[in-house]
């Protein structure tokens, strides 16, 4: 079977064994915790400590064959999970990728994202795997959702919505970019809202008082990028899709408005404040944002 052809380079391990028949069918997705991948690679190669992946790919964006995809790489075993994980280590293709800082929340680079979405599009490609969030999955929802391995904040800074979405991208040929529309996305003012003591995080329009809960932290960062560029920013048609769903929902979605002054552009920093006050408690309700793939919340 060998590597993709998009592999920089390869080394070896003896860290790997056979798949015993089973057909790939996920790609899993793992953080190194660290930033030194020259280290993580003589790891394996040296066999100083258990552990391995099909690909490693730097902070540089480097894509580095490991184990043969056609072999079990070792990234999920664990030996109290009545051998889940190594089963399902079985039929996946698993990547480690270095992080840009072993600080939290342990990013990872633009680079290392786009080199895992590049291979990610070309494994989906050629083993007929649906490029989507069921298929391709970072480590802690393989324990979250099937109960193998363990449990872990692996991937780290790691958004594997990013790349899920980036690889469809790739799979249908979209536009590189394509330039934000002011008009289309900035027709209302808004502000995003974290809430004190919870992980809710909330569009809130300045016009209509309605709002939303944030899927996830890169949707966080296309809507802030929005703000922060003015709508001048180059973003690529499933990034301006998901931007405009926030926007659209609350245009129009009919939830209790949260009442506060008019206000000025110099005051929309200080009524986050009073907006997170009128929020309801509980975790926001996700949005039903299905774009090129990517699996619904």
């Amino acid at each position: 079977m060998g590597f993709s052809s998009l592999t920089n380079h390869t080394i070896t391990t003896p860290y790997q064994s056979s798949r015993l028949g089973a057909k790939v069918t996920t790609i899993v997705l793992h953080h190194m915790d660290s930033t030194d991948f020259n280290g993580v690679l003589a790891m394996w190669h040296n066999a100083t400590r258990s552990g391995s992946a099909n690909y490693g790919i730097s902070n540089e964006g480097e894509i580095w064959g490991v184990v043969d995809e056609s072999l079990r790489a070792w990234s999920l075993g664990y030996k109290y999970d009545g051998g889940k994980g190594a089963a399902f280590d079985r039929h996946s293709i698993c990547f480690e990728i270095e992080n840009s800082s072993t600080n939290p929340p342990y990013p990872v680079s633009d680079a290392a994202h786009e080199a895992a979405a590049r291979l990610v599009a070309d494994i989906c490609k050629r083993y007929g795997i649906v490029c989507n969030r069921t298929n391709v999955l970072g480590h802690r929802e393989v324990y979250t959702r099937y109960g193998a391995s363990y449990a872990t904040a692996c991937p780290g800074g790691l958004d594997t919505d990013r790349i899920v979405n980036r690889a469809n991208q790739i799979l249908t040929n979209a536009p590189a970019s394509a330039t934000l529309k002011p008009t289309e996305v900035l027709d209302m003012s808004y502000s995003i809202v974290h809430q004190n003591g919870s992980n809710n995080i909330w569009v809130v329009s300045l016009e209509t008082g309605n709002y939303a809960g944030i899927q996830s932290p890169y949707h966080v960062q296309l809507l802030q990028r929005v703000k922060v560029n003015n709508g001048a920013d180059p973003m690529n048609q499933i990034e301006l899709d998901i931007v405009k769903a926030y926007l659209t929902a609350i245009h129009t979605t009919p939830t209790a408005p949260v009442e506060f002054p008019t206000l000025t552009s110099e005051q929309l920093t200080a009524v986050a404040d009073q907006v997170a006050a009128k929020l309801p408690a509980a975790a926001p309700a996700k949005l039903n944002i299905t774009l090129s793939g990517e699996a619904s919340a």
